[in-house]
């Protein structure tokens, strides 16, 4: 035989939902090849990126002073705040 039937009971409860994390925006990288260091620099804050290591380099191939070389290469998607690596004829 069952026992006394109980009045049902409900109960709330706050549901608090944490919003996810954005993703940090991905930008591609523009050609800072054949420019200055200083134009090069200001080209990639304007794409929300970082000037990183410059490297002095001897190619004879291009006037003192310019970007010979840089990484990652133009075009490719990367994180927002990524640093540009370059290398300057010397």
């Amino acid at each position: 035989m069952p026992g006394p039937q109980l009045p049902a009971q409900t109960a709330s409860f706050p549901v608090r939902r944490t919003p996810s994390p954005s993703p940090t925006p991905k930008v591609a990288v523009p050609n800072v090849i054949g420019m200055t260091v200083a134009r090069a620099s200001a080209a990639l804050q304007d794409k929300e990126l970082q000037l990183g290591t410059v490297t002095v380099v001897d190619t004879n191939k291009a006037p003192a002073g310019t970007i010979v070389n840089q990484r990652p290469s133009e075009k490719t998607e990367v994180d927002a705040g990524t640093d540009v690596t370059v290398e300057v004829e010397g």
